[in-house]
């Protein structure tokens, strides 16, 4: 289903705005709701979808509307994705909801009934930020200080399985629906999972020579692991690069759905950040 016209954020307001008074069960359910996606940033096209996102009220934890779905669908007159916010200390359930709820422009209710999801998903993002930036500090300093050496010498060991020790634990985020988790989307937390393990096994003693067999093996393995042309540094420099990236894309929309909402035209450069 798609309409014959660009849909715009107000005509879907407008149309959606018997659904949240007539349709069974919206009052007792729905605290919020607003249109996220194309619509919301002004830049549809003739067959977009209506991303909708409900946030229900406290005392609801589970469950939505019966009708709720094809009533917005009829209202609309075109498809529309419907995504739900139960509250509680797990309502992310992973980043999109994140992302969603920054980048929605209300439909109904006012913004201040999600204020402090909206709190909690910035300080999310921001922590996300950090993380990668510290990842990709690690990274850089670990490729500086084994770039121009050929052997492990006993420093440099230490060093560098702490930097990784670091990366690691930085990327230890569980569950796997953790918000920080799925917003990684590079494959650096299940290669931290993957390693682990065994970096963090009792330290060898500082013998240069006649270490045991299992010692020697296991400096080889952290040393192969430290080389730039690795699995796990190519992983998890390209989740450093992509990760700021990624916070950006969110804020971005974030601050042009905010524009809109206060009769703003968005600054145009926050498009250009958008990557996707």
């Amino acid at each position: 289903m798609g309409g014959s016209q660009v849909p715009t954020f107000n005509d879907m307001r407008q149309r959606m705005e018997r659904v949240w008074l007539e349709s069974p069960g919206c009052e007792e359910y729905v605290q919020w709701a607003g249109i996220f996606g194309s619509i919301a940033r002004g830049r549809a096209r003739e067959g977009s979808d209506v991303d909708v996102l409900v946030v229900f009220k406290d005392h609801i934890r589970s469950g939505q509307p019966v009708n709720l779905h094809e009533d917005l669908i009829s209202a609309c007159g075109r498809d529309v994705s419907l995504m739900c916010i139960w509250r509680g200390p797990d309502w992310a359930w992973g980043h999109v909801r994140v992302e969603a709820l920054l980048a929605s422009r209300t439909v109904y209710g006012s913004r201040s009934d999600v204020e402090d999801l909206r709190r909690d998903a910035q300080k999310l993002l921001q922590e996300g930020l950090k993380s990668v930036q510290i990842v990709s500090s690690l990274v850089d300093r670990i490729r500086f200080k084994i770039e121009s050496v050929k052997t492990f010498e006993i420093a440099l060991r230490h060093d560098c399985l702490r930097d990784l020790r670091t990366i690691v634990t930085i990327l230890d985020i569980h569950p796997d629906w953790h918000a920080l988790r799925t917003m990684l989307t590079f494959d650096g937390v299940e290669v931290a999972d993957e390693l682990r393990p065994s970096l963090f096994r009792p330290l060898p003693d500082d013998r240069e020579v006649n270490l045991p067999d299992e010692d020697h093996q296991f400096w080889k393995y952290v040393w192969d692991h430290l080389q730039e042309s690795s699995t796990a540094m190519q992983t998890f420099r390209g989740g450093a690069s992509w990760g700021p990236k990624c916070v950006e894309h969110m804020f971005s929309q974030m601050k042009i759905a905010e524009a809109f909402d206060h009769g703003e035209i968005p600054d145009p450069t926050l498009y250009q950040k958008l990557v996707r």
